[in-house]
Formats: structure tokens, C-alpha cells, sequence
């Protein structure tokens, strides 16, 4: 994915640069000469393939600085560019005190990272603590029909549900798709995201090829020093969110009429 955004982004650059020497061109010659309705027409479906180039490097820029609000019909691509530059110095991180000893080593910050969030994230022995068969009341169990309710076969209508739930404008996956393209092409993504389901449901799907992520870490305050002063939040690919939201869904019902008590 990423060489090919690189080739895109260069070819994108070249095309946009062709586009503007040949409407100068144009220009230089409608002004010494009258130009045909054809040729005018021409100029136009030029510039109208130059206004595409100009939107999408907008949508892309504001992506990229994490600003959400924005008036249709402005160009903020320099405002956007600067947001994403901004993000990209506040999220480096050069230095972080242990111990009151100042690490900047590139490679001794990422195991102290690394050491930290293991011990933080990690297994750690469980203790044998047993419930007794009495603790849950009988209206706090999950009845048959609920129980057949949860394990049945995924649906087409659960499916697009999730779908039409999961949020816009959110951080694209490890794989680089946004929800948004998901949303796009979604008549064509449809069919292959349920047969994961399908999978899932007969026991026959690997998980292990959607289920991991990327950790991010935000800074809490303006300068932090310590690793305790960054968010983490965990980047997921688009499909893995979908499933999730599948199975939060169907898990919702059942869990808020136990909560209500009806």
C-alpha cells in the first residue's frame, strides 16, 4: 500500500503539473487570438479535471491533521498541511526520563516503550477465584431462546447494520482503507466480509490475520517527558471493526434487557 500511494502521489503531481501548462497555454493564446467554442470547451474540462486534483489533495490533507471541521467549498489543503506537520512533531517523541535519567537513544527509547506496555498490557498469572452456582440471579441469565438468538448464523441485515453504524472520518486501518472507502464500495465488499462471518460462525476462520494492531501514543500534556504522559490507542484495520460491531450489536440486546431487569 504504501508504494503504491508513493507511485500514485507522483504520477498525481505529474498529471496536475500537465493540466496547468496546458491551461497556460491556452490562456496565453486566447489572449491574442479568438478561440473556438470547442477549444474554450476543451480549457474547461481541463480545469474541471484540475478542481478533482485540488478536492482530493483537500480530503486527503484533512485526514492527515485530524480536523473535522471544515465549510463545504473551502480550500484549506496549506491549513490541513500545516495540522498534519503539527500532529507529526507533537506525536515524535526524543526524550523520556526513567529514574532521573534522560533517554534519547532512537533504539533504547523504543525498549523502554516496548518494556513498558508489556508490563502494563501482559498476561499475568490468573488466580483460581471460582463463582458460586447461586451468585447470578435466575433473571440475570441469558434464557435458551436468547442463547439461540446469539449463536444462530449471521445475517445480510446484521451486516449492514454494523456497516451503516461504524463512524466516518475515523483513522484508516494497518491496510490503509478507510471506512469511507469501505462505505464506497461496499455492493462489492459486502459478499467477501460475509463470508468472514460465515467462517467465523462454522469455527473455520483464522483470526489471527485481522486480530492485532498498532499502539499510538498520544501526548497528554504539551511537553511530556514520561511514558506515563501518552494516551495509547490502538490502530485496527476496517474489517476487524465490522465483525466486532456485528457481534457488539447482537451481544447489546441481550446484555441491555439482563441490565433493565426485563
Amino acid at each position: 500500500m504504501k508504494g503504491w500511494g508513493a507511485n500514485f502521489d507522483s504520477s498525481s503531481k505529474k498529471h496536475k503539473q500537465q493540466l496547468l501548462f496546458e491551461i497556460a497555454e491556452i490562456d496565453k493564446e486566447a489572449s491574442s487570438n479568438v478561440l473556438s467554442p470547442i477549444k474554450w470547451e476543451y480549457r474547461y474540462g481541463l480545469e474541471r479535471e484540475l478542481q478533482e486534483i485540488y478536492t482530493a489533495e483537500e480530503i486527503y490533507w484533512q485526514k492527515r491533521g485530524g480536523e473535522k471541521l471544515i465549510l463545504q467549498g473551502d480550500s484549506n489543503t496549506t491549513f490541513f498541511h500545516k495540522c498534519a506537520n503539527g500532529r507529526k512533531r507533537k506525536t515524535t517523541i526524543k526524550l523520556l526520563e526513567e529514574g532521573g535519567r534522560a533517554i534519547t537513544d532512537p533504539v533504547e527509547l523504543r525498549l523502554h516503550i516496548v518494556s513498558y506496555y508489556k508490563k502494563l498490557f501482559g498476561r499475568e498469572q490468573t488466580e483460581d477465584i471460582h463463582l458460586m452456582e447461586d451468585v447470578w440471579q435466575e433473571h440475570q441469565k441469558v434464557s435458551v431462546e436468547e442463547n439461540e438468538e446469539l449463536i444462530k448464523p449471521f445475517t445480510w441485515e446484521e451486516l449492514d447494520h454494523a456497516m451503516k453504524e461504524t463512524k466516518n472520518n475515523t483513522a484508516p486501518g494497518l491496510d490503509g482503507f478507510s471506512v469511507e472507502f469501505f462505505k464506497e464500495f461496499w455492493p462489492l465488499i459486502r459478499p467477501l466480509i460475509k463470508e468472514m462471518l460465515d467462517d467465523l460462525h462454522q469455527g473455520s476462520f483464522d483470526l489471527r490475520r485481522l486480530n492485532y494492531g498498532v499502539i499510538i501514543l498520544l501526548p497528554k500534556l504539551k511537553l511530556p517527558n514520561n511514558i506515563k504522559q501518552f494516551r495509547p490507542i490502538c490502530l485496527l484495520n476496517v474489517i476487524y471493526k465490522i465483525i466486532t460491531k456485528v457481534l457488539t450489536l447482537r451481544l447489546s440486546k441481550i446484555a441491555g434487557r439482563i441490565i433493565s431487569g426485563n
